[in-house]
């Protein structure tokens, strides 16, 4: 679930809601879990679930929140430095 959270929050700063749907209305998250647990290899999942905790660690480290939790300029500020 903490890393579904950190990557539908991801998704959803890439394609966020505008007069658009944005990633979380057009099922990103689910799409992008089913990737994971059906598609990716084992050490693809690796590199995939360490980035997300590398965002998250650097997200409490910086503003003591999750990353799923942080507002979306903060996870923006975030995403730019990966």
């Amino acid at each position: 679930p903490a890393e579904g959270a950190i990557a539908a929050a991801m998704a959803e700063q890439i394609l966020p809601r505008t007069d658009t749907p944005g990633a979380t209305d057009v099922g990103a998250p689910g799409f992008i879990d089913r990737m994971m647990s059906d598609f990716y290899s084992a050490p693809q999942q690796g590199v995939m679930r360490a980035g997300l905790a590398r965002a998250n660690a650097d997200a409490l480290a910086r503003h003591a929140k999750p990353f799923a939790q942080l507002s979306a300029e903060q996870q923006i500020a975030l995403m730019q430095i990966y």
